[in-house]
């Protein structure tokens, strides 16, 4: 009887294991993040899609960097892409794996990375915040600003004129520098596939993103999906305009760009972080 009930314990456990193996649960956490990092493939994961537990902890590890892009690698896990090029791995759970600075998981191509610094929509040098023109002006004092986009987020990429790239916040809080030397223009999003992410400029993916609100930066809203808050804001300050496209961030923030090329970055609850138009 011992060696029958012995029998059926060992068979049900590997009955067990496939399955758990296919999940992305039980697999080598080495061999994960080495599958998840080379991936060519998977589906693109929008704002209102990716669990909760992975905004959580790049909000936690990561701030303020922000995800502007991510996909599901098909039973094994989650990519997240930060805004600085940064790539997170996460199993089907949500459990970090592992990160491409961090690993060293670059697959040799840094340029395709770090562009992602100037990836946006095209400001004027004017439209930064002060913050941000004074950072430059301090501590870049040979250089001028050639370009500017912001982020869905509120977040700037600005270019200057000796090939370096800086990332800062919505109150022109310096983030970092992004090191895309030799990068000669900023990608306005309106250039970019409207938006949507191009895997050609990263590792050569694949991963698909038609057909779907998934957009570079978050989820395509429709305007009266914004927070009223905000819906009320954009009538009271630019009653004659449409709203031309409005995203919702991975992080809960609302980005909107107006017929009049005004672009404004709202809080989850349609407060105003930045209107390029006042």
């Amino acid at each position: 009887m011992k060696k029958i009930l012995t029998g059926l314990l060992m068979a049900g456990m590997l009955a067990l294991y496939p399955s758990c193996q296919k999940d992305g649960l039980l697999t080598d956490p080495t061999d994960l993040l080495s599958t998840l990092a080379s991936a060519t493939g998977g589906s693109a994961v929008g704002a209102d899609e990716l669990p909760a537990d992975i905004t959580g902890y790049v909000e936690t590890n990561y701030n303020p960097l922000e995800i502007v892009d991510a996909w599901q690698v098909t039973d094994k896990g989650y990519v997240v892409v930060l805004e600085d090029g940064t790539q997170v791995y996460f199993d089907l759970n949500g459990k970090f794996a592992g990160d491409s600075e961090k690993d060293g998981l670059h697959n040799g191509d840094d340029q395709a990375h770090m562009a992602k610094c100037l990836e946006g929509n095209a400001l004027d040098a004017s439209d930064l915040p002060q913050a941000a023109t004074d950072y430059v002006a301090n501590n870049h004092a040979n250089a001028s600003i050639s370009s500017v986009v912001i982020k869905p987020n509120g977040h700037f990429g600005t270019e200057l004129s000796d090939g370096t790239v800086l990332l800062f916040d919505t109150e022109g809080t310096h983030i970092k520098n992004c090191g895309c030397e030799g990068q000669s223009q900023a990608h306005d999003e309106n250039a970019h596939n409207n938006g949507m992410h191009n895997s050609d400029a990263h590792d050569n993916g694949s991963h698909d993103n038609q057909g779907g609100s998934h957009v570079d930066g978050g989820s395509l809203l429709q305007p009266d999906q914004l927070p009223q808050a905000a819906q009320d804001y954009i009538a009271n300050n630019y009653p004659a305009e449409t709203i031309l496209k409005a995203v919702q961030t991975y992080h809960r923030k609302y980005f909107v760009h107006l017929s009049n090329d005004v672009k404004i970055v709202f809080d989850a609850n349609g407060n105003v972080l930045y209107d390029s138009g006042n």
